[in-house]
């Protein structure tokens, strides 16, 4: 097992200035993530809202994560996955 503080303390060691991780988690959580991610200096800097099951609210989040980046944050369209033929580019950038 292992907890968001432990996830962002490998994630603050590993990544350089401006490097980028992603994290899937469950959306009612946001709170806590981005509360543990100003602990460690990481921005919070676009989220992608996932609805698993049709007729149903976002459930699952993927978060775009920078070191040291300027504040603000990106929310996208949601994506609804049984709508989807690949899970690439959710981001528009194109960069997963």
């Amino acid at each position: 097992m292992i907890n968001l503080d432990e996830i962002f303390k490998v994630v603050d060691n590993y990544l350089k200035d401006n490097g980028t991780f992603y994290m899937v988690h469950r959306l009612e959580r946001i709170d806590e993530i981005i509360l543990k991610l100003n602990e460690k200096k990481l921005k919070l800097k676009e989220i992608q809202l996932i609805i698993t099951k049709n007729d149903s609210a976002p459930n699952i989040a993927l978060f775009k994560i920078k070191k040291h980046a300027k504040p603000g944050v990106k929310i996208n369209k949601i994506i609804n996955v049984n709508e989807l033929d690949t899970y690439q580019k959710l981001f528009k950038d194109g960069s997963i």
